[in-house]
């Protein structure tokens, strides 16, 4: 069946980082608003999370559907670790996009990162995904004032075998 559905659920928490965390102790506030709507067949979402960590998952997908079809992104201005003070890593401009079928999802994620011992790095990937294999053939990092240009395959389906393979230009450590 095909049930109408709009459901709004607003969260509000005082204390969102548990004590045995970094940064767990005292307060960190966060809302999260979840919008589902549309119908249960053709379902739409809309989540924000706000306060400690500001993100926003959107998208739709059909649960009722075999193939899992689904379309979603997450994107966030700032993430890192710690999670409040982000003092080791830190990534801005974060976006990570799924689309497709469980036979294949179509997958990518760019975001800026950088920290403490990090380099100022732009990472870019993008490939696809199933129950038995992962498959980046276009994986584009920039840092120390380089390149690195790799693919990676992974499979799962009966034995863990993996192959990537790197092309490095112009990356100084220094």
């Amino acid at each position: 069946g095909d049930y109408p559905l709009d459901l709004t659920l607003t969260l509000n928490a005082a204390d969102l980082i548990p004590e045995t965390l970094p940064e767990g102790e005292g307060a960190q506030p966060a809302t999260v608003k979840l919008r589902l709507g549309n119908s249960l067949r053709h379902l739409d979402i809309d989540t924000t999370l706000s306060g400690i960590i500001d993100a926003s998952l959107t998208g739709s997908m059909q649960p009722l559907e075999k193939d899992l079809p689904a379309s979603i992104t997450l994107v966030s201005d700032k993430i890192g670790w710690p999670i409040q003070s982000a003092e080791q890593v830190q990534a801005s401009d974060v976006s990570v996009s799924v689309d497709g079928t469980l036979d294949d999802y179509r997958i990518e994620l760019a975001a800026d990162v950088d920290g403490a011992q990090v380099p100022t790095t732009r990472l870019s990937l993008s490939g696809v995904a199933n129950t038995e294999r992962l498959s980046l053939p276009d994986i584009d990092i920039r840092t120390l004032g380089g390149s690195a240009l790799a693919s990676a395959n992974l499979s799962w389906k009966e034995l863990l075998q993996w192959d990537t393979q790197w092309a490095l230009a112009n990356i100084d450590p220094s």
